[in-house]
């Protein structure tokens, strides 16, 4: 694990997300309480059914959140690579049992904050209570968003925007479970690639 590149990757996340410089001394508290952890491929690093207690934050790698109906199926909502953040925020901040899981799609390399490391963080430097604030706040607009387009666009305007709007993950993520982010069938998403490359090279 490259942890230089972990410490220059988490002070500029918080940096860009606040819009604004921090001292040295509140990064270096943060660092101090964020546990590096390897993740290999292919792994369920967070599980329905248990407590959720890190949140974690993305060095190097790729992951997913999913739920899972009652027929058993996968529904992917959110993808994580470099830079990103990942956890079952329900669990983590009500202490109660988690609703989704996240699964590791390459080896991945983490910083992780537990709970109680969070909240003593913010208590002697309420800065990271207004960063995390704005962390959730942001994944909430996005979760609504992608409810609304999910309900009205079409299964090309999906895909179309998903690849504006996040071109990392078209290489790393698996067309499947792009296709179960977007609300359609790998089949359906298959055949808009098809379509969109005719008509590119036509």
């Amino acid at each position: 694990m490259n942890l230089e590149k972990g410490r220059q990757l988490l002070r500029c996340n918080i940096e860009k997300t606040m819009d604004q410089k921090i001292s040295d001394e509140c990064f270096a508290a943060i660092y101090k309480v964020m546990v590096p952890k390897t993740i290999e491929r292919k792994t369920r690093f967070i599980e329905e059914g248990n407590y959720c207690n890190y949140v974690h934050f993305i060095i190097h790698g790729a992951c997913y959140a999913y739920d899972i109906d009652k027929r058993g199926n996968q529904h992917a909502f959110q993808f994580s690579i470099e830079d990103y953040w990942i956890g079952d925020l329900y669990s983590y901040f009500s202490g109660r049992k988690g609703i989704y899981n996240a699964e590791t799609i390459e080896d991945t390399d983490v910083l992780a904050i537990s709970r109680k490391k969070f909240e003593q963080l913010c208590l002697d430097y309420p800065i990271f209570d207004r960063f995390f604030r704005i962390l959730i706040q942001n994944a909430f607009v996005a979760l609504q968003y992608r409810h609304i387009q999910t309900q009205s666009e079409d299964a090309e305007q999906r895909y179309l925007e998903f690849t504006e709007k996040y071109p990392q993950f078209v290489q790393r993520i698996p067309q499947y479970l792009i296709a179960s982010y977007l609300g359609m069938k790998p089949q359906s998403l298959s055949r808009v690639r098809k379509s969109l490359a005719r008509r590119m090279y036509t």
